[in-house]
């Protein structure tokens, strides 16, 4: 015994099956676009009747219909699932980096509020420095910065 698989969206395009699947490949996708085969063929017949004696079957044609929801409503279950874990995956990513870049902004914050502090404490120390009649140089020495550096700030 062989099984043998095919995919019917496929078959069409493939020019090395027989023409007896290629024609049975088509009746299975619309049995009305193989009218012509069922004169030639008895099988061909035998289904197509098999088909319409089914279809005529209206509990059968409502439990092909029941399966056929039950399919449909589990493949869009899983596309459900896969789509919310990947949206919480996206979310607690988000907050992650938002919790983070919250921590930087609020270092760097600091630490540029530190270094501001230092820079206005300084010009103090220079102007009260020069309040009290120190030239540019002791004080430059004495605040450890530069003479050029303690020049611009007198000027300002």
């Amino acid at each position: 015994m062989n099984l043998v698989f095919f995919e019917i969206h496929k078959v069409m395009v493939d020019n090395q099956l027989n023409e007896n699947i290629v024609h049975w490949m088509s009746f299975l996708r619309n049995p009305n676009e193989e009218r012509d085969m069922l004169e030639k063929d008895d099988f061909f017949k035998e289904a197509y009747e098999e088909l319409e004696r089914l279809s005529q079957d209206r509990d059968k044609v409502w439990a092909y219909e029941m399966a056929f929801k039950a399919i449909k409503d589990e493949e869009s279950k899983l596309k459900d699932t896969a789509l919310a874990a990947q949206r919480k995956g996206l979310a607690q990513g988000l907050a992650q980096g938002l919790e983070q870049g919250r921590a930087e902004g609020v270092a760097e914050g600091l630490e540029q509020g530190r270094s501001e502090g230092e820079l206005k404490a300084k010009i103090e120390l220079v102007k009260k420095m020069r309040a009290h009649s120190l030239g540019h140089e002791e004080i430059a020495e004495m605040a450890s910065m530069s003479p050029d550096k303690v020049l611009s700030i007198l000027q300002k």
